[in-house]
């Protein structure tokens, strides 16, 4: 059996122990959550983390037995595979087609081709921007949070955040499928117009570039709406509630409470 090989198994074992681990871990959580008004006491934590320390173990020993697998069997090193850049491709097969002078069905594929990766790209940023504001709007009303029932009041947030996070996040994925697909076809068209003898760009290139502006907007939209939460939590209060329930979670997980 090669390095290679040994390698793998190994990190197949440790990526099921560790999921298995983390779904422990969660469950355990979750028990202690529900188990009543002042759920964090050393009793319940120790009965909850004791029922899961085969699994938490059995992935700690995987860790510590990975460390000693790189220092007694190294990995062999290999030259990473370069992945296929359609975007580059797509723009050295534009400069050699003029789409503006070239009239056929496949100009009009094309264009449609490139269309529906901006479609899909607003749809994506609108669905986090709506998302966003609607969990945003449930969570900054304190009215939604009650101290008697603070654990109920978490686990009803959560029920939003799960598809408000979901909701974008899977759109996100089927946009990345679909522009590589849609890139695909983008390709084998330019390539059959080229075939076809369409008239070459002349003077500067006319390949199409690749706007960044939807990845900047969002990126400075996460990045003024993180910014804006911090200060609200902060002049509301916040920041000595979360300290205050840290310190208490940790000392009574410990055993100092």
């Amino acid at each position: 059996m090669t390095k290679k090989r040994i390698h793998f198994l190994y990190g197949i074992v440790l990526g099921a122990v560790a999921v298995i681990a983390g779904i422990c871990l969660i469950v355990a959580c979750v028990g202690i959550y529900r188990s009543g008004d002042h759920p964090f006491t050393r009793e319940s934590v120790a009965a909850a983390f004791q029922t899961i320390a085969i699994p938490v173990y059995a992935l700690l020993a995987l860790v510590i037995g990975g460390f000693i697998l790189d220092i007694f069997l190294p990995r062999e090193k290999t030259k990473p595979a370069a992945e296929k850049q359609y975007g580059v491709i797509l723009e050295k097969l534009h400069r050699k087609l003029d789409l503006k002078r070239y009239e056929s069905s496949v100009r009009i594929s094309i264009e449609k081709q490139q269309k529906s990766r901006r479609l899909h790209g607003y749809i994506t940023l609108g669905l986090l921007f709506v998302c966003s504001v609607v969990f945003l709007t449930y969570a900054v009303n304190m009215q939604n949070f009650h101290k008697e029932d603070m654990n109920g009041s978490m686990i009803k947030a959560m029920y939003l955040f799960i598809p408000c996070l979901a909701i974008p996040f899977g759109y996100g994925v089927f946009t990345a499928y679909w522009g590589r697909r849609s890139m695909q076809k983008e390709i084998a068209l330019v390539k059959q117009a080229i075939a076809a003898g369409c008239p070459a760009p002349a003077g500067q290139p006319a390949a199409p570039k690749r706007s960044e502006k939807p990845a900047q907007i969002a990126k400075y939209a996460i990045l003024a709406v993180s910014l804006a939460v911090l200060i609200y939590g902060f002049f509301a209060g916040g920041t000595a509630d979360v300290l205050a329930k840290a310190a208490a979670i940790c000392t009574e997980c410990v055993g100092l409470g």
